[in-house]
C-alpha cells in the first residue's frame, strides 16, 4: 500500500517532485523524448539499488511493482473506464458476465 506516514511523505515528497522535473525537463529538450523509457529506467535502477540478487529479494520486488499496478488500476484507471463506459455504452452482457460470477462462486463455496 502506498498510504505511508506523513512524515515519510515530507521526506520522500521533494525527492519525487524533483524527479518529476527532470522527466519534464528531458520533455522540453528533446519533444519525442520516450517518457516511458525513462520512467522504466527510474523504476530499474531504483528495484536495481534497493533489492539484492537473491530469490526473497526478488519476490519481494515484484510483489511491489504488482501492489503498484494494481493500487495505480484500482485508484486511477478503473473509475476512468468506468466513466467511459457509461457515457460510451457497456460493451460485456451483463446478465453473462454476472453468471459467470455465480458460477464461479457456487464451484468455489466447499473450498
Amino acid at each position: 500500500m502506498p498510504y505511508i506516514s506523513k512524515e515519510k511523505r515530507e521526506v520522500l515528497d521533494p525527492v519525487i517532485e524533483d524527479l518529476i522535473q527532470a522527466f519534464r525537463g528531458l520533455q522540453s529538450d528533446d519533444p519525442s523524448d520516450n517518457t516511458q523509457a525513462n520512467l522504466n529506467y527510474v523504476i530499474s535502477r531504483l528495484l536495481d539499488r534497493m533489492y539484492t540478487s537473491n530469490y526473497q529479494e526478488i519476490v519481494n520486488a515484484l510483489g511491489t511493482l504488482v501492489a503498484t499496478a494494481l493500487e495505480y488500476y484500482r485508484r486511477v484507471a478503473a473509475p476512468y473506464e468506468n466513466q467511459k463506459c457509461h457515457d460510451e455504452g457497456d460493451v460485456y452482457n451483463i446478465d453473462t458476465a454476472s453468471k459467470v460470477v455465480e458460477k464461479y462462486v457456487s464451484d468455489n463455496a466447499d473450498k
